[in-house]
């Protein structure tokens, strides 16, 4: 007997074509599985309803059984963990489609994709001969009109990979671009990735609960203001490995406000940390001041502080100019560096970016 079809979305199984998926969005209807996604856009919403009945009775004509999401993913581990020569063969489509000859081997993968449909990144990540991958960099990701790296933090998130410890989620463009590139949470790809050493990630990106990485030792987001969640990196991230953090929001509008950052400073979780970059700060020079006794200052080599502060900033740091002077670099806006703040702390100021 069939289960009773959900109005939105609907699993299947083939025991020849595998697994099928329809979703309704709005006006659109997708369809997902072995076969070759689509897209099928409708003039209105209750002419995409219809397309997704007429989708549901198409799959179950064609012999597919409704299952569940679960029985979907049970199908899909077992399935991907010893592929048919078919689905291997895809795969090598796949990876090619994107950037990466197979022939090269698995151990280091750069990857781009600048137009057309997405691979199913989850059935990709489940390629067997990426057990030994080492190094991912996925250089630019554009699903549609904007780029989005949602899709690999998912997939990631449910896929341990036993030697990745550097991720690169980075299109190599400022900031001030960012607003159009999208992320997620990174909580459970933090979770999954056993020994991940290096993430680095230009898009919107956050934490939805506190998370625990044992061995992340570098932390890079070139963030946006399209999430206004960036600081809970600051509050939920909890790795004693850390050594270097750099945590910029974008240049629409969000802020890491003062009370996130001396939140941040009064931490004593952090012993490795030595490198901090803090971007789109709060305009509140008394920053400087409130985090001068901090433990962690003391610990740290190398600091950025940047938010808009002007000449004022100097005379908080000045006042505390103890605190800071070890520091091997010191990172400010330029409005603050007047020359008696230069003359007290030689040498300390590099450029930040």
């Amino acid at each position: 007997m069939l289960r009773a079809v959900s109005p939105k979305e609907a699993w299947f199984l083939h025991p020849e074509r595998g697994w099928l998926h329809v979703k309704l969005e709005g006006r659109i209807v997708k369809v997902g599985g072995l076969a070759e996604p689509a897209q099928h856009p409708y003039v209105s919403p209750l002419a995409a309803r219809q397309g997704f009945a007429s989708q549901v009775s198409t799959a179950l004509s064609r012999g597919y059984a409704e299952v569940s999401e679960e029985e979907v993913l049970a199908w899909r581990a077992l399935s991907d963990a010893s592929p048919s020569p078919e689905v291997q063969a895809q795969r090598d489509v796949d990876w090619r489609a994107i950037g990466h000859d197979p022939a090269q081997g698995f151990t280091r993968v750069e990857l781009a994709l600048a137009e057309g449909d997405p691979p199913d990144l989850a059935r990709l990540l489940a390629d067997p001969r990426l057990e030994g991958l080492e190094d991912l960099r996925v250089r630019a990701w554009r699903v549609g009109n904007r780029t989005d790296y949602g899709a690999w933090l998912s997939a990631l998130g449910t896929r341990p990979l036993g030697r990745l410890r550097a991720l690169e989620l980075d299109d190599h463009a400022p900031s001030e671009g960012a607003p159009s590139r999208r992320g997620g949470a990174l909580d459970a790809l933090l979770r999954t990735q056993p020994v991940l050493d290096t993430l680095s990630v230009t898009a919107t990106v956050w934490l939805d609960a506190p998370t625990r990485s044992a061995t992340l030792r570098t932390l890079r987001v070139d963030g946006a203001a399209s999430e206004r969640r960036i600081a809970s990196v600051l509050a939920g991230l909890d790795a004693p490995a850390l050594v270097s953090l750099r945590v910029h929001p974008g240049y629409e509008g969000d802020v890491l406000t003062a009370s996130q950052v001396q939140a941040f400073f009064a931490r004593d979780d952090l012993p490795a940390l030595r490198q901090l970059e803090l971007f789109g700060l709060e305009n509140e020079p008394s920053v400087f001041s409130s985090i001068a006794r901090s433990p962690l200052l003391r610990r740290l080599e190398g600091l950025t502080l940047q938010g808009g502060f002007g000449p004022e900033a100097a005379d908080s740091i000045l006042e505390y100019v103890g605190a800071f002077d070890h520091l091997h670099r010191l990172g400010v806006d330029p409005e603050v560096l007047t020359p008696e703040l230069e003359d007290m702390i030689p040498k300390a100021f590099g450029t930040y970016g």
